[in-house]
């Protein structure tokens, strides 16, 4: 499955709760056992805007992190603070609109292409906040 972070939170001394956007399943809770350990697998994957190949294994209550291969890290997003601001914006926007495990491959269509036009600063990050945000409410009715 493929997946977007867009929420992480500690978890214990060395694991974290994800919110992964995906394609597939919507908005779901990931554990990544481990993540805050340095040197760990899961290090860059289990970052917010990591877009990765996730393998999942369903747990009681959430799904339980095995493997990542990251896909873009959209590590541009952090190198301006405008940038990261609009960012995290669209996040908590799309965290806010999303359904937990209900697919929505529009919805993350339009937040793949938004954030690489906001990581290689193709317009300005308002003007693209602004747009993403329309264009959502027209997907999401």
């Amino acid at each position: 499955m493929t997946g977007i972070v867009l929420k992480e939170m500690p978890l214990g001394e060395a694991d974290k709760l994800l919110t992964v956007f995906s394609e597939e399943q919507g908005r779901i809770s990931v554990v990544a056992k481990g993540a805050k350990k340095p040197g760990s697998r899961f290090l860059a994957a289990a970052s917010v805007f990591a877009y990765s190949d996730m393998e999942l294994v369903k747990g009681r209550s959430m799904y339980v992190l095995r493997n990542a291969n990251i896909i873009s890290s959209f590590y541009g997003l952090r190198e301006d603070f405008d940038i990261l601001t609009a960012a995290a914006a669209i996040a908590k926007l799309t965290l806010k609109v999303i359904q937990e495990e209900l697919p929505d491959p529009e919805t993350m269509g339009l937040l793949l292409k938004v954030l690489s036009f906001l990581e290689h600063k193709k317009r300005s990050p308002q003007l693209i906040e602004a747009v993403f945000t329309i264009r959502l409410l027209c997907i999401q009715g």
